[in-house]
């Protein structure tokens, strides 16, 4: 059954759109389903050798729900694994990015945000992440925002931080500060809401790949207490990559309040003793870098080697239009409702 399961989680659709006509086919069910109800309360009172036959003249209308359910699925074209390899066991990779404007200091060349995504960018077409794993995208200034939930889906993963870019004017005041505090407690809450639609048991290992200069404005440290203890309680280990220089350097950026635009300038600069402690807390390790060197993309290889399950486990080889599987279940359906 688990195969089973695991089967049907990978069934995808190329042409979704066409799943728009199920309220019609919905609406005409209720209908019927509505008049067999009101014929059973309604019908006569039976006699000692009497048959009554719930479905009639309704077996038409049955037999072209059926049809049409069938129909929508198969115009939708399901999706299912072309075949499977045995691989390593996966690991749940949730990037946690600093987008503030501390992060558009440009005391590392071109600056921090673009030396994170160019680390970002690395690990995706590096060997590390592998058939199976998934990513999950977190943005984060003073508020966290989730741009891509848990996927396999490599391409749009790298779409989603592609669009990450410096803007000219943050409209939105909640980042232009950082708080790495809140992002971690968010974390937490995201995997859980997403585990609870998905109906998953979370048995793949996480781990937190957190890139940021630490330049933390927020000062709560039972807040942040709980929130690492949270993660350690979960085995979710945090890996820290320290973005820019000890020195620093000064940041100009413009923030739009009531209507007019403001210009800001601050002092921003890498903070060790901010990441460090959160990685060590959590299980994890921590790395300071200017740079997308080779160094970077070994501790991530390493991070995330080191949390990968050992046992193995079967990862689809590709997918392949599997609508005529669904046309034969349709015809036995539709069979089914007519002669019994």
């Amino acid at each position: 059954m688990g195969f089973v399961s695991d089967l049907f989680r990978q069934l995808t659709f190329a042409e979704p759109s066409y799943f728009v006509l199920w309220p019609t086919v919905v609406m005409i069910g209720l209908a019927v389903a509505s008049a067999l109800v009101a014929k059973r309360l309604l019908r006569p009172k039976a006699s000692r050798h009497s048959r009554y036959r719930i479905f009639h003249k309704e077996l038409p209308w049955l037999a072209a729900i059926i049809i049409a359910a069938g129909q929508i699925v198969i115009l939708a074209r399901p999706q299912l694994p072309a075949g499977f390899k045995i691989a390593k066991a996966p690991v749940d990779i949730i990037v946690a990015w600093d987008d503030s404007p501390s992060m558009t200091a440009k005391d590392v060349r071109p600056n921090r945000l673009e030396v994170a995504k160019s680390i970002i960018f690395s690990m995706i077409s590096s060997d590390s992440v592998q058939t199976g794993d998934r990513m999950m995208l977190i943005l984060f200034g003073r508020d966290a925002r989730s741009r891509m939930p848990l996927s396999s889906d490599k391409k749009d993963f790298v779409t989603k931080v592609a669009e990450v870019v410096v803007p000219g004017i943050y409209y939105d005041d909640a980042s232009t500060d950082t708080s790495i505090v809140t992002v971690l407690s968010f974390i937490p809450q995201v995997l859980d809401a997403q585990d609870k639609f998905e109906h998953n048991s979370s048995a793949s290992r996480r781990i937190v790949i957190l890139l940021s200069d630490g330049d933390d404005d927020a000062k709560v440290p039972v807040r942040m207490n709980l929130a690492l203890q949270e993660l350690h309680s979960r085995h979710i280990p945090v890996y820290c990559i320290g973005v820019g220089t000890v020195t620093g350097a000064q940041v100009k950026f413009k923030v739009a309040v009531d209507k007019q635009i403001l210009e800001f300038e601050d002092r921003t600069q890498l903070r060790p003793e901010v990441l460090v402690p959160i990685a060590q807390v959590t299980g994890g390790r921590s790395m300071m870098t200017e740079s997308d060197k080779p160094a970077v993309q070994s501790f991530l290889a390493n991070a995330i080697e080191s949390n990968r399950p050992v046992m193995p486990h079967l990862v689809p080889t590709g997918s392949k239009d599997s609508w005529w599987e669904f046309s034969v279940a349709l015809l036995v359906l539709s069979f089914l409702a007519l002669v019994l």
